[in-house]
């Protein structure tokens, strides 16, 4: 096994597991439980009232919502787009592959988190659906891996999917959007490194990786090892992030994130108005709030280092911007 599967293996999956090495009791909660073991000592030196805490361990209202029914189960509308097994044709030019319902971490607000814990078909593409679906669309020109989290799939797996894509010429760009950077930074490995490399180089298609990051606390010097590493090899790296009530809604979170990013190379991309999820309803705020933070960012920040305030609707639109 790769080190960073060993690192993943090792994580806390248990609420017996996550008392003992909190020393604390949590919420029994509906959903799966999953901390690798850096990111809870991150939360343990920060504080179980911190921004990593918050995001990342069982709280009570899950439950509730569940039990009252409140919330969204597919709060963006993805049913309405979904064109088979792991496929999203939301936008003309581009589509959604979904190649692995897994991820590195069970993120409390997750848009998603109704649907991944169904262990649904429609979030396991293979490379062959997506070739069959390219095939009869010349119309689209970037493929976005999502999930789950499509690194979590070992690098022999992800060059199938890439030298999939190599027998389409209408493809140009190639992006992954990602956690598995900030969780286990250890899963940059050389060999994905030189993959999306020559991917970019031999393929005629440009990678990017997009890594999902809510508060510059996650940001340390292991992850931003690995996303050097990538820099280097001129993968370019996007970041987005989702607005989210006690974690980062607040103008000096969101300056310090955005700011502490760009200074890195890292590119805000996208600030997510967070979404009504069945089970996320506490991390929600009301849009007009949103605009409240996101607005004075403006004045504060340079233009290449605000990220697109957007927000989602149920209906299967897509993002519109949440502020003009």
């Amino acid at each position: 096994m790769e080190r960073w599967q060993n690192i993943l293996a090792d994580s806390l999956r248990t609420p017996k597991q996550l008392e003992e090495f909190f020393g604390r009791p949590f919420p029994k909660v509906p959903y799966s439980l999953l901390v690798p073991l850096r990111l809870a000592q991150k939360i343990k030196d920060q504080g179980l009232e911190g921004p990593l805490a918050l995001q990342f361990l069982p709280q009570k209202e899950e439950g509730d919502h569940m039990e009252s029914g409140s919330g969204l189960i597919d709060p963006i509308g993805d049913g309405v787009h979904q064109k088979g097994p792991g496929i999203i044709h939301r936008y003309r030019s581009r589509i959604l592959v979904s190649p692995t319902p897994l991820c590195p971490v069970e993120c409390r607000y997750c848009f998603r988190k109704n649907l991944l814990e169904e262990d649904s078909p429609n979030y396991r593409a293979s490379p062959s659906s997506m070739k069959r679906y390219l095939h009869s669309h010349p119309e689209v020109n970037e493929v976005i891996f999502t999930g789950g989290d499509p690194l979590m799939l070992g690098d022999s797996v992800l060059d199938h999917y890439l030298e999939a894509l190599g027998d389409f010429a209408h493809i140009r760009f190639i992006r992954f959007h990602s956690r598995m950077p900030v969780v286990i930074p250890e899963r940059i490995t050389d060999d994905l490194t030189e993959m999306l490399k020559e991917t970019t180089q031999k393929k005629r298609a440009r990678a990017c990786l997009v890594i999902h990051i809510n508060h510059l606390s996650e940001l340390d010097g292991d992850v931003l090892l690995g996303l050097k590493k990538l820099q280097k090899a001129h993968i370019d790296v996007l970041a987005q992030s989702v607005l989210l009530r006690g974690v980062n809604d607040n103008i000096s979170d969101l300056y310090d994130l955005f700011f502490g990013l760009a200074l890195e190379g890292i590119r805000p991309y996208y600030l997510h108005h967070p979404d009504p999820v069945r089970g996320g309803l506490h991390f929600y705020l009301p849009v007009e709030r949103g605009r409240e933070l996101y607005l004075p960012l403006r004045d504060i920040l340079p233009g290449h280092v605000l990220p697109h305030y957007v927000r989602d609707d149920a209906n299967g639109t897509g993002k519109t911007l949440a502020v003009i």
